[in-house]
């Protein structure tokens, strides 16, 4: 299975995201997802809210682990909201790149960080 993109950066016609649109559309994923869904009983598993938007949630992200897109092991469900809030959470925060950023320009300017 190819290398599939992550977040908005390589648009929406590129080659990694259409594979993953591929994979999304499937009738494979479609039915994989509803399992997950019901496994976890329509409940998101990191607030326990039942029903509302739920999404199946890779813990291993299939970029890096393309041979378990489809393991029940590594995929949960959660509600749009924990979805946001668990990827932004591995993806380093909001702030990490900003936070870089004002590290180097402070670095730079030869000023003790935070002043």
């Amino acid at each position: 299975m190819a290398r599939f993109s992550r977040g908005r950066g390589r648009g929406r016609k590129g080659r990694r995201y259409t594979e993953y649109a591929r994979l999304i559309a499937s009738t494979q994923w479609k039915r994989f997802r509803q399992q997950i869904l019901l496994r976890d009983n329509f409940t998101c598993r990191h607030c326990r809210r039942p029903g509302g938007r739920l999404e199946v949630h890779h813990q291993v992200h299939i970029n890096d682990a393309p041979s378990r897109a489809f393991d029940p092991d590594n995929c949960l469900t959660l509600c749009r909201r924990c979805h946001l809030d668990v990827t932004e959470r591995e993806r380093g925060g909001a702030g990490a790149k900003f936070a870089k950023r004002q590290a180097a320009y402070f670095e730079f300017a030869g000023l003790p960080e935070g002043d």
